[in-house]
């Protein structure tokens, strides 16, 4: 039966288009991931990866990895998790709305 992977498809859809909604709203781009458990966001300019993750924690209690942790080609970008529930997403795409609108 295939009707669990079905269903997990569309909860990280699902995940992914409000967090996609949410940091787009803030006027950060991002590319719509097609196939990952990870949305990856291009930090804003005068960041590095390790300032940008540091300055979420920071201002917005986020915690994200940041892409040099992943090694060099990840610098430049933080992973956003999608693997927490919808209600834990939701409250974190809120707090960046609130911390950075």
């Amino acid at each position: 039966p295939q009707d669990c992977v079905l269903d997990n498809r569309e909860v990280y859809r699902r995940r992914r288009d409000a967090l996609l909604e949410g940091l787009r709203s803030i006027g950060w781009e991002v590319e719509v991931p097609s196939a990952t458990l990870y949305v990856w966001m291009k930090v804003p300019h005068g960041y590095d990866s390790r300032e940008f993750t540091r300055h979420l924690l920071e201002k917005a209690e986020i915690a994200v990895a940041p892409g040099s942790a992943y090694g060099a080609r990840g610098e430049g970008y933080v992973r956003f998790s999608l693997t927490l529930p919808d209600e834990r997403l939701r409250e974190g795409v809120d707090r960046l709305k609130k911390a950075f609108s």
